[in-house]
């Protein structure tokens, strides 16, 4: 069968970007590419030289191997990390690489008209230190601790933060920073996946399927299937924070009754030990365990397994290669991260819990910061995160 003109041409666009992926998944010379594609090393070079041409690669020679990679582009970002409990903002290039972060505290369940002031005079803070220019700034992204309407940018669910419903985001943003750039609005753990994802690819490991795991003040899930960024019609995919664990557990700020975020978020988790310890931080319960304190290490190890039991339903659901736990209580992995194990063992279909691997965030506590501008760098970079 002849290929029609228009098939040829939908084939060339998509070799093109099959390539600049595999250049911003860290290939760094043509036969890598060729085998990370696998199209030819005469397909490959045809490409890279078009894309050279472009300005979107450049190259260099090293002894017999042509070195590729994205071209650098004048520019940078701004990624914003809204947690309930913290804001964190990120100046970064374009080459996604972080020059300059920093972040302030927040009272539980700040509005907007709080927030976006405090965001304001840390970019500026920013600015200076780094010498960016404000009109430098090409895009923008904003993370936020509940779920976000896809397409539309706004609170989907009003109760979780209540002080940002109704608003158009973005815009607002755009006007309280003096930024009118383009802005991308997303749920934190989304973003979450987006630097893991993103990370672990870089790295040349093959994660076809990712859940990344926001275990902090709050509990949320991001979940990458097939290479996809999976939202939800609603963008309530992995709310694993308001599932219902105890029908007559505390009240949650969602209305309903006995969320494993009531359960098992590093407050909750810290109010368990207060009568033995009184009133402690979740640093302190951590502390308290790496010494050897048994409540607190058991407290820790029974938050891990709870949690395992909301990740072992996820697993069944969409069979991963691999969960990520970040967030606050990143800083307990050695008591969390076993106990979650444990319990996909026990609770998971066999052959999804024997291929799935549980790890700590390569970010860190930063993870959704990355993630944040990550999402600011695709919106301005021929080449996406994710698939299309």
């Amino acid at each position: 069968m002849i290929a029609r003109p228009g098939d040829q041409a939908a084939l060339h666009r998509a070799n093109l970007a099959r390539v600049l992926e595999a250049i911003a998944a860290g290939e760094a010379h043509q036969a890598a590419i060729s085998r990370h594609t696998g199209l030819s090393r005469a397909t490959v070079s045809t490409l890279v030289a078009e894309l050279e041409a472009a300005g979107q690669v450049e190259t260099t020679r090293s002894g017999r191997r042509t070195l590729v990679r994205l071209a650098r582009r004048p520019g940078f970002v701004l990624g914003v990390d809204h947690g309930h409990r913290h804001v964190s903002v990120a100046i970064a290039d374009l080459d996604r690489e972080i020059l300059a972060h920093s972040q302030t505290a927040l009272a539980d369940h700040s509005a907007a008209d709080v927030v976006l002031p405090q965001v304001r005079v840390l970019l500026d803070d920013l600015l200076a230190l780094t010498g960016v220019g404000r009109n430098e700034i090409l895009a923008a992204a904003i993370g936020l601790p509940t779920p976000i309407e896809r397409g539309r940018g706004t609170v989907a669910s009003p109760s979780i933060l209540p002080g940002w419903a109704g608003r158009d985001i973005a815009g607002f943003a755009a006007q309280t920073l003096d930024l009118p750039v383009r802005w991308v609005v997303d749920n934190d753990a989304n973003f979450g996946a987006r630097a893991e994802y993103r990370a672990h690819s870089a790295a040349g490991a093959v994660v076809d399927s990712l859940i990344y795991i926001k275990f902090g003040a709050g509990l949320g899930a991001g979940m990458v299937l097939d290479g996809r960024l999976m939202s939800g019609i609603n963008g309530t995919a992995g709310e694993i924070g308001h599932s219902v664990f105890d029908d007559e557990g505390p009240l949650c700020r969602c209305g309903n009754r006995g969320c494993l975020e009531t359960l098992v978020a590093a407050p909750a988790v810290a109010r368990q030990v207060v009568e033995t310890h009184g009133e402690i931080s979740i640093a302190e319960v951590v502390a308290l365990a790496d010494g050897g304190d048994p409540g607190c290490r058991r407290t820790l190890a029974d938050a891990g397994r709870q949690m395992g039991r909301a990740v072992a339903v996820l697993a069944n659901l969409v069979n991963p290669d691999l969960v990520v736990v970040g967030g606050e209580m990143e800083q307990a992995a050695d008591y969390v991260l076993p106990a979650i194990r444990e319990t996909l063992g026990r609770e998971c279909v066999p052959v999804a819990a024997a291929s799935v691997r549980v790890e700590r965030a390569r970010h860190g506590r930063l993870t959704q910061l990355v993630g944040a501008v990550t999402a600011a760098v695709d919106e301005v970079s021929p080449v996406s995160t994710f698939r299309a």
